[in-house]
């Protein structure tokens, strides 16, 4: 398992406008005043365990997946000649059809 190099602050700061709106609400449900965000949160390249919890129970997202490279979202395919691919997305197809779609052959 490879550890991402993010900076947690960055994306903290883009979710928290994405779900809330505005950064005063996301302020109101941490318990802290608005003009402690930067220097608490969005201004950290690193947080600690519990309060990076919290930021994810506040915002409803799951911060901690973002330093592993891979999520139960990604899916490696292998065809017969080792290709690998590495995919993230939602779809209304089965792997058979994805299979095809891709000119995969199955293994035998």
């Amino acid at each position: 398992m490879k550890i991402a190099e993010i900076n947690i602050g960055e994306e903290i700061k883009k979710i928290a406008k994405d779900r809330l709106g505005t950064y005063t609400a996301f302020a109101e449900k941490m318990g802290i005043h608005k003009s402690h965000l930067n220097v608490t949160i969005f201004n950290k390249t690193h947080l600690d365990s519990n309060m990076l919890r919290k930021v994810s129970e506040v915002l409803e997202y799951n911060f901690f997946q973002l330093y592993v490279d891979s999520s139960p979202e990604e899916e490696v395919m292998e065809n017969n000649e080792n290709l690998k691919v590495h995919a993230t997305f939602e779809a209304d197809f089965t792997f058979e059809e994805l299979r095809k779609m891709l000119n995969i052959k199955q293994k035998k």
